[in-house]
């Protein structure tokens, strides 16, 4: 299976993507928690290139979704050929520096990695990837 959605950097099309991921999965059988974390997980990616990356009103943020022999891919395609982010040299922030300091947000790539059992990042044809994975084998409902 593959499905793919492209929205624009605008937070007024999450909800969208939220469904469209929603709708994708739900026919996988995974339990609600793990449908709902997934979803979670994909939201997050793309709310922070929507946050972070300046990008064109004609840029869009690609959404793929794969499932092949017992693993979900999801790849999040920056388009924009802006962003900088770099997996190799991310250190993840600690949680009592973000309580003591009583700043909003730093934690959405740790909660993604939590999910997922694997996420990279990586370059294609001028685009950042994220592509995030998930063994299917054990997340089937009972």
């Amino acid at each position: 299976m593959r499905l793919n959605l492209h929205i624009p950097y605008d937070s007024r099309y999450l909800s969208d993507l939220r469904r469209f991921v929603w709708r994708a999965l739900r026919p996988l059988e995974l339990s609600e928690i793990t449908l709902n974390q997934l979803v979670l997980a994909v939201d997050e990616v793309c709310s922070n290139l929507i946050i972070h990356v300046p990008a064109a009103a004609t840029d869009r943020i690609a959404v793929e979704i794969i499932v092949q022999d017992e693993w979900l891919t999801i790849e999040i395609v920056d388009t924009s050929g802006r962003s900088t982010f770099d997996m190799k040299e991310y250190v993840p922030p600690r949680i009592q520096a973000l309580i003591r300091s009583r700043r909003k947000g730093g934690l959405g790539l740790r909660l993604v990695r939590s999910i997922m059992d694997k996420v990279d990042v990586f370059e294609r044809e001028g685009c950042r990837v994220w592509r995030l994975q998930k063994a299917l084998v054990s997340e089937k409902a009972s």
